[in-house]
């Protein structure tokens, strides 16, 4: 009696998704079977023909460059990354210099500021918006932002240029008068200061010390005193509904007055190094100025723009 002997078959190779987790020998014997024909001999062992073999060999090949390309793109990653820590890093530049030093005196700063720009709002303008609408003299501060450059002349002597700005914006309404429909009669007002200027700064002491002609160590912390003078260009502006006193008529209205005037300012203040480059400061400031009023303002005196202003911000040394 025979035997039936089944029918030789061929093994499939996996596909790219089933290949994953399997070792090379293993992916290479799925080869061997699907490249070449296995016979069943009188002993059960299988030939495998000389063209699978070539199959083994070649998908190992394929096999251990596709490691080594992944190797590569590895080592040229680390190597990028390496190149871009040392750029940015600090010790990477000759003006950084190291911790709590530079390479050479600073002989320039640029800084920016922020704070609170309290308005004095002393004039007829003023005191007729608060009698007449629901304004404070408080409505008229805001705000202060400012930016300046500042250049070395000495140890303790800076001159520095600045531009600042100080916007207020309030809505109010009539205080003692109401629309037909028992309504009230509201406006805005805007009030904004734009001062550019250049002024002398006076350090009480030197801000750091130089060690030999290789390194400059900067102090812990700097007060100062300054006084300076420029440009003020101002808006005053009122926009909304009025009542003409005349005939208690309610109208809609835009009433401006801007100008360019000159002023003055003095200030103190303290810079503390957080680093050789970097100094928090702070600082208070009084400025004073007075400008003609535009035509819609013609029986108003001249406005006041002084105010007091106290700023922190940072500088930056170079």
């Amino acid at each position: 009696m025979t035997l039936p002997v089944p029918e030789t078959g061929h093994a499939q190779l996996p596909n790219s998704e089933n290949r994953r987790g399997l070792s090379d020998s293993t992916i290479g014997m799925h080869l061997a079977f699907e490249g070449g024909s296995v016979e069943r001999g009188s002993r059960g062992f299988a030939l495998v023909s000389a063209k699978a073999w070539a199959y083994c060999e070649a998908w190992a090949i394929v096999r251990r460059w596709n490691v080594n390309a992944r190797r590569n793109r590895a080592r040229r990653g680390l190597l990028l990354a390496a190149i871009a820590w040392v750029i940015s890093s600090p010790a990477a530049s000759a003006q950084a210099g190291g911790p709590g030093f530079l390479f050479r005196k600073p002989t320039m700063s640029i800084g920016i500021k922020g704070g609170y720009a309290r308005a004095q709002a002393g004039s007829e303008v003023f005191d007729f918006a608060r009698e007449e609408l629901t304004l404070d003299i408080g409505d008229f501060s805001s705000s202060a932002w400012g930016a300046e450059v500042a250049v070395r002349a000495t140890e303790r002597l800076d001159v520095a240029g600045e531009v600042g700005v100080a916007r207020s914006r309030t809505w109010s309404e009539f205080r003692d008068w109401v629309d037909l429909d028992d309504l009230p009669i509201e406006q805005s007002t805007t009030f904004l200061r734009v001062p550019v200027t250049l002024s002398v700064k006076y350090y009480f002491w030197d801000r750091g010390r130089s060690v030999s002609d290789f390194a400059w160590i900067p102090g812990k912390w700097s007060p100062y005193i300054g006084a300076g003078g420029g440009a003020l260009w101002y808006l005053f502006e009122q926009e909304g509904a009025f009542v003409d006193f005349q005939t208690l008529d309610i109208f809609d209205a835009l009433y401006k007055s801007e100008g360019m005037t000159s002023t003055a300012h003095v200030f103190t203040g303290v810079g503390v190094s957080l680093s050789p480059r970097v100094v928090l400061t702070g600082e208070g400031r009084y400025l004073w100025g007075r400008a003609e009023m535009g035509t819609d303002f013609v029986d108003f005196d001249q406005i006041d723009l002084s105010g007091f202003q106290a700023t922190v911000g940072l500088s930056f040394r170079f």
